[in-house]
């Protein structure tokens, strides 16, 4: 029973100056190296980028990066004005060549009236 005591207790000691010294050595690392951001050079640049365009505030202390409601509406109207003139002029490009059509019959009549 001793042996067994002895071989538990042991254990027990081995695994405690074993993870003293992982301690120790992770306390040295941290205190030797730089602390250092997990970023990449490129990432950090990006997202300082990123910062700096959305805190640029115009003259009135909006944010330059926020769109108004009425922007949006404004853009839809725009939208649908131009779908509405779209369909506008495929109608006209219709009846221009409706008319070109008929100016080409009269001429093709008018000839063989003056033949």
């Amino acid at each position: 029973m001793m042996d067994f005591l002895n071989d538990q207790s042991g254990t027990v000691i081995m695994f405690t100056v074993m993870y003293g010294l992982v301690k120790i050595v992770e306390l040295l690392v941290k205190k030797l190296t730089k602390e250092q951001s997990v970023l990449m050079t490129d990432e950090r640049r990006w997202l300082e980028s990123l910062y700096d365009t959305h805190s640029q505030k115009d003259q009135d202390g909006m944010p330059l990066w926020y769109v108004p409601r009425t922007m949006t509406d404004s853009q839809t109207k725009l939208q649908e004005m131009l779908v509405t003139l779209t369909a506008s002029q495929e109608k006209i490009c219709y009846v221009l060549e409706s008319v070109a059509k008929q100016l080409e019959h009269i001429e093709c009549t008018h000839r063989k009236v003056n033949k």
